[in-house]
């Protein structure tokens, strides 16, 4: 995955970040403003030989004190040392919860102690390290051998530093502290974000598509802004839709008459209860899209289980497609304008108990075929893949099927089996469609259109198999190419199986 898209990701999640940081903060301010400050104070006490007699006894008396320091180290800590101590400056504590806030160090290859106390004020840490240094130089020469009136002591511990109350506080500052939370914070909620995403199972770039199929991402269509009104014709969304256009227009090439499915891959997401997939929304958005580069376009509401367009348009719900292959009502009356010039539609009607054998009969092809006379271009909405065969039947009575993935819902095994599906049926795949991509994600950093894939199948979306053969000979073309459009036989990929070329289905990994 490109660093682009997990800068991307971060600034999608931006919000989320500021708050951890926020938080994290708060938290290590609020940790340091509440606990009690704490003064420490130190005081060196040295120790040397009294006495040496040669400079063999110095170097051997050199190494004896070294080591003694290093066990007065351990002594400055023992009730011996401690409970004269508490007696002394009247503290109201115990030898072993003394000896906790002391803090005993020797430095290496030195005869130097450094006795440092902590206390809840300036003074009393200054009086406890000095009364602890004090006690430990007795508790020395009394335990020194050759120690008496008559034998004095081999060793002398003196003071050479008494401690001083400190000035401030030790420890951290409230500000080194709040900013540490702070970034401890950020680096958190940023770990939690990234491994959420590694760890996700939904498709949401082109390279997740990549890993499944060999078929083109052919556009990315973000998530269309509350509010946008007409000024999402010129967003990012209807970007899309013009991108998917292109491609779509450049594969098919001159001349032809595409009869395309669109399908969600996969079970659709659910909105407020209610199962949404936008397979209608994408397909009007690109029905337009078309229309606006002087293209004729029927769009067929072909989901015979939810449909959505009659609503959405405001039409009557009937009649519709399914009227129309059962008989009750003729093709004039069913299929009507959008609102907008060079695309009608054609909605599900009164929905039969069993869709997938409506959509199979040699009525519905034969309808197709005649729609595609009339139109420059038809686009079938199905129910999402997997869960129902309509898709993959359609796919299979047309020139293939564009495979919609949405970001939110979509995962690599349902895409995965929706292709597998396409397959099984001998349908055509002609490429990928990113939906439900957050704003602000553009194609740079979610999804490569696979432009390549034109050079090897230039003609994707011909049917394929024997070459149409001419029938009666007919009105001329308009455009000079020969004979007009639907003219001849057309082999489907139903019941007239005409065979797969090599390399026009999508490999499912």
């Amino acid at each position: 995955m490109e660093l682009t898209y997990y800068l991307a990701l971060l600034r999608r999640r931006l919000v989320l970040l500021l708050l951890c940081a926020l938080v994290g903060g708060a938290a290590g301010y609020a940790a340091i403003a509440t606990r009690a400050p704490e003064y420490r104070a130190t005081t060196t006490i040295y120790v040397t030989m009294a006495r040496s007699e040669s400079v063999s006894a110095l170097v051997q008396g050199s190494t004896y004190t070294r080591n003694l320091v290093q066990s007065y180290v351990r002594l400055a800590t023992t009730p011996t040392v401690l409970d004269p101590v508490i007696a002394q400056l009247g503290l109201d504590t115990s030898a072993g919860a003394l000896a906790g806030s002391i803090d005993a160090e020797a430095g290496l290859d030195t005869a130097m102690l450094d006795i440092t106390a902590s206390a809840g004020s300036a003074d009393q840490a200054a009086q406890i390290a000095n009364a602890v240094g004090a006690q430990v130089r007795e508790e020395a020469l009394r335990l020194a051998p050759g120690t008496g009136s008559s034998d004095p002591s081999l060793i002398s511990v003196s003071t050479v530093a008494e401690a001083t109350p400190p000035g401030g506080p030790s420890g951290l500052s409230a500000k080194l502290v709040a900013i540490a939370g702070m970034l401890a914070g950020l680096a958190a909620a940023i770990g939690v974000v990234v491994g959420a995403d590694l760890l996700s199972t939904r498709v949401r770039s082109g390279v997740d598509v990549a890993e499944i199929t060999d078929a083109p991402v052919l556009a990315g269509i973000p998530v269309q802004r509350p509010g946008g009104g007409r000024r999402q014709s010129r967003g990012t969304k209807a970007e899309g839709l013009r991108t998917l256009r292109t491609h779509l227009r450049l594969m098919t090439g001159p001349g032809s008459h595409p009869l395309i499915t669109l399908a969600l891959a996969g079970p659709p997401r659910r909105l407020r209860g209610a199962r949404r997939d936008g397979t209608s929304a994408l397909a009007l958005g690109l029905a337009r899209a078309l229309a606006d580069a002087e293209t004729t376009v029927l769009l067929v509401e072909a989901d015979l289980r939810r449909p959505t367009l009659a609503r959405t348009l405001g039409l009557p719900a009937t009649p519709g497609l399914a009227d129309v292959l059962a008989g009750r009502a003729g093709l004039e009356f069913a299929v009507r304008s959008s609102g907008q010039a060079d695309v009608d539609v054609l909605v599900a009607g009164q929905c039969p108990d069993d869709p997938v054998e409506l959509l199979g009969t040699a009525a519905a092809r034969r309808l197709f075929d005649g729609l595609r006379q009339r139109y420059d271009v038809v686009l079938l909405t199905a129910p999402p893949l997997g869960p129902v065969a309509d898709a993959a039947v359609l796919a299979a009575a047309g020139d293939g099927a564009v495979v919609l993935t949405d970001a939110r819902s979509t995962t690599r095994d349902a895409l995965a089996g929706a292709l597998s599906s396409l397959h099984l049926a001998r349908a055509r795949v002609i490429g990928v469609v990113l939906t439900g991509l957050a704003p602000g994600v553009g194609a740079t950093t979610t999804w490569t259109p696979a432009l390549d894939h034109l050079e090897a199948v230039p003609d994707l979306l011909r049917p394929a198999g024997p070459v149409p053969t001419p029938g009666p000979a007919g009105p001329p073309d308009p455009s000079g190419n020969g004979a007009a459009p639907g003219r001849g036989t057309r082999p489907t990929g139903v019941d007239g199986d005409p065979g797969l070329r090599a390399g026009e289905v999508s490999r499912v990994r």
